[in-house]
C-alpha cells in the first residue's frame, strides 16, 4: 500500500514539475505581477514533504540508507528551499531551474523498488544519518550556488 502510495507521490513531483515549469515559461514576461508563481512553489514543496513523510513512514524510521531515501530527502529540501526563496526573497525565476531538476530527479527515483530492505550490519551506525544529512544539506546548497551564478 504504502509503496504504490510513495510511487504515486513521486510521480505526482514529476507532473507538478513539469507543469509548474510550462506556467513559468506560460507567465514569464509577468512573474513578479502574477501569483501563480507562489502557488506553484506551495504545492510542489507540499507534495515533496508529502512523499518524504510517507518514505519515512513506510520505512519505520528516518530513511538515510539507499539512494532513493537520498533523493526523496534532496527533492524535499530542494523545492521547500525554492518556496522559501520564491514566497520570502521574491525570486520567482528560481523555478525555471529547480522544477526541471527536481523533475528528472523524480525520474531517476522511478528506478529504485519501493520496498524497503534490512539494512547491512556497517550501515548501523549513527554516524551514516550524519553522513547522509549533511551530504544533502551540501548537494542543495551546490544546487543554489549553481543556479545563483
Amino acid at each position: 500500500m504504502l509503496e504504490t502510495l510513495q510511487l504515486f507521490l513521486i510521480w505526482a513531483i514529476i507532473g507538478v514539475c513539469v507543469g509548474s515549469f510550462l506556467l513559468l515559461l506560460l507567465h514569464r514576461h509577468k512573474l513578479q505581477e502574477t501569483s501563480v508563481t507562489k502557488w506553484l512553489a506551495v504545492i510542489t514543496a507540499v507534495i515533496a514533504v508529502c512523499a518524504l513523510i510517507v518514505r519515512i513512514i513506510a520505512v519505520g524510521r528516518l530513511p538515510f540508507t539507499s539512494g532513493l531515501d537520498f533523493g526523496f530527502w534532496l527533492c524535499a529540501l530542494m523545492l521547500v528551499a525554492s518556496c522559501v526563496m520564491t514566497l520570502r526573497l521574491k525570486v520567482h525565476a528560481i523555478g525555471f531551474l529547480i522544477y526541471p531538476v527536481a523533475a528528472a530527479l523524480g525520474f531517476w527515483m522511478t528506478n529504485f523498488s519501493m520496498e524497503q530492505t534490512a539494512v547491512a550490519p556497517a550501515l548501523r551506525s549513527n554516524w551514516l544519518d550524519f553522513h547522509v544529512s549533511t551530504a544533502i544539506v551540501s548537494y542543495t546548497a551546490f544546487l543554489f550556488s549553481f543556479v545563483f551564478s
